[in-house]
């Protein structure tokens, strides 16, 4: 069972971005596991925001995380 543990919110995008490379996923591949816009994902891997909750679940979904812990 996958846990995403996140510890600080402005890192989001670089622990979701770590992940994917690790899976040797593309954006495009995740956009459309998840239904999450790529552009969306593009920025919010740069750091240029933070992902609405329902977002940031679909797309940690698509990664094969079953939850998601935030402990901030």
């Amino acid at each position: 069972m996958k846990i995403l543990v996140i510890t600080d919110i402005k890192k989001i995008g670089s622990q979701l971005k770590a992940e994917r490379e690790n899976q040797h996923l593309t954006v495009k591949h995740v956009s459309v596991r998840s239904g999450v816009h790529i552009n969306t994902i593009w920025r919010i891997e740069k750091g240029e925001g933070i992902p609405r909750l329902d977002c940031l679940e679909l797309w940690a979904r698509a990664l094969g995380f079953v939850e998601i812990i935030f402990t901030l």
